[in-house]
């Protein structure tokens, strides 16, 4: 009877403990800590790069509203991380805050359209008109580097997001900016 107690015991003492998690606030930094790339970092570039690229002459001083391509984002850090998370959160913000300034197109999605479109242009389906696909005026790019050093347990990372608005027909760079962050920490857990 005891030793059936003592294992109901640890059964349950050990599933308590594996049930912990929590929500936190993705703005705020967690406490693994770390030197990596977080989710408050990835939420804040991409809204202030949003914030700043609408501003910009090329969006807010266009007669005719662009149309944008955003390509991936590269990661040259030493951090790996899933950069779609940062293009879908560029995309997100920069649709809030354009409004009527741009007009983002998917070209992740370039085969399922094709597909849409044969089906609509062979009378498979029904379709209420044809239309060309759209061209863009420009394609958003960005790029994430990384500087790092460390020394008797304590881990330096600087980490630097560029991003780039390119002419589509003249390949000129109209706009570009940067934004950094540095990180001190002592520990140093895994990014997946």
């Amino acid at each position: 009877m005891t030793r059936l107690f003592l294992t109901v015991a640890v059964v349950v003492v050990l599933a308590m403990g594996c049930s912990s998690s929590v929500y936190v606030n993705p703005d705020e930094p967690d406490s693994l800590g770390g030197t990596g790339i977080d989710s408050q970092d990835v939420r804040t570039v991409a809204e202030t790069m949003s914030r700043d690229l609408v501003g910009t002459s090329a969006l807010a001083g266009a007669s005719v509203k662009p149309r944008i391509a955003l390509l991936p984002t590269i990661n040259e850090s030493r951090f790996r991380v899933d950069t779609d998370i940062i293009t879908l959160q560029m995309r997100d913000f920069l649709n809030q805050y354009a409004g009527d300034k741009a007009t983002f197109v998917n070209r992740e999605r370039m085969a399922a359209i094709e597909a849409e479109r044969n089906a609509k242009r062979t009378g498979a389906v029904s379709s209420s008109g044809e239309k060309m696909l759209s061209g863009v005026e420009y394609f958003l790019t960005g790029t994430i580097k990384s500087l790092s050093k460390s020394d008797k347990g304590v881990r330096s990372d600087y980490l630097y997001y560029s991003f780039e608005l390119i002419d589509a027909e003249s390949s000129d760079v109209v706009w570009s900016k940067g934004y950094d962050i540095k990180k001190v920490d002592k520990r140093s857990p895994l990014y997946r």
